[in-house]
């Protein structure tokens, strides 16, 4: 899902608070517009403004630097920036280095936060004629592919389908992948790449064998409480499961969520987990999903919003 930029923010306070939640919106709200959503106790969400924003651009993907309070948005396909929750300013634009890329703004796909580089992580598609994870200096908009994470060119790169495991060091990445030679679809998977200093572990599988994407398959990734979770969907029943996923196998969390989670919008924080479903069970929708991974305790949040405002990008903090 694709917004253009305006922001919001969540917190359970109604304020920023300690924590919450930033994403993008678009349509009704105005172009422009840095806006937040309160929680309100009887389990719904509001959508209020914070600041103006006076970029125009079209976002494609963030990340959330949590200790110092800053979503970093990449946009138009080369400009980077980040805003500083506390300040609720926009920094001034970086320019990517695009240069070495043969695919463009797809050089940049998956953003991630590492505390320890003090760097962006991200699925750089055609570094240098290369697929392979790589950093990304905020400061600087240089490009720099990490060592032993390269992947062929016949995957293409599902949108949603990356989580990071900061602690561990490893990229979780989805791939719709063709046999080389002759085409055959070989079907989505999950991909875990070690990128620490040190990396040497390469490519590993840690979930295939599905057909499609709507086959039960855990397309929108996050990483909290030590495992990989994803959000699977079914075709045939029209509802979501959250999932831990570990061994080539899934093991169902929390069942019963009615339609699908928007792409880019699963994170954790807190320990808990946050996404936005498309649907409600009541069949309205869309509703900020709330699960408490110690509990396992799933919240529905149902958002009021202005008619035409769409939702994208949520991130944690």
């Amino acid at each position: 899902m694709i917004a253009l930029c305006a922001v919001l923010a969540l917190a359970n306070s109604g304020g920023l608070g300690s924590g919450g939640l930033v994403g993008l919106t678009s349509g009704g709200l105005g172009l422009g517009n840095y806006a937040a959503v309160s929680v309100f106790g009887n389990g719904t969400a509001a959508v209020t403004s914070l600041a103006d924003d006076k970029e125009s651009s079209v976002t494609s993907d963030s990340a959330m630097d949590a200790e110092n309070r800053r979503h970093y948005l990449f946009s138009s396909g080369f400009v980077l920036r980040h805003f500083d929750i506390d300040a609720r300013t926009f920094s001034k634009q970086v320019y990517v280095d695009l240069d070495p890329c043969t695919g463009g703004g797809e050089c940049v796909a998956e953003l991630f936060w590492d505390a320890r580089r003090a760097q962006l992580l991200t699925v750089a598609m055609g570094l240098n004629n290369v697929n392979t994870m790589a950093t990304l200096d905020p400061a600087t908009g240089k490009l720099a592919a990490l060592p032993n994470t390269s992947f062929v060119s016949m995957c293409g790169l599902v949108e949603g389908g990356a989580a990071y495991d900061a602690e561990g060091q490893v990229m979780y990445v989805t791939l719709d992948c063709y046999a080389p030679g002759n085409g055959t679809i070989v079907g989505p998977a999950i991909y875990s790449f070690d990128v620490s200093p040190s990396a040497s572990a390469g490519m590993r599988v840690v979930l295939s064998g599905y057909r499609s994407l709507d086959d039960g398959f855990p397309g929108r990734l996050a990483f909290g409480g030590g495992e990989l979770l994803g959000f699977a969907y079914d075709s045939d029943s029209k509802a979501s499961t959250l999932v831990g996923i570990a061994n080539n196998a899934t093991t169902p969390i929390v069942g019963g969520i009615a339609g699908g989670v928007a792409s880019r919008t699963t994170s954790v924080a807190r320990g808990k987990l946050y996404a936005i479903a498309l649907f409600t069970a009541a069949g309205g929708g869309p509703a900020v999903l709330e699960v408490d991974l110690a509990s396992k305790n799933l919240t529905v949040l149902e958002l009021q919003l202005p008619d035409g405002v769409d939702i994208a990008q949520l991130r944690a903090y």
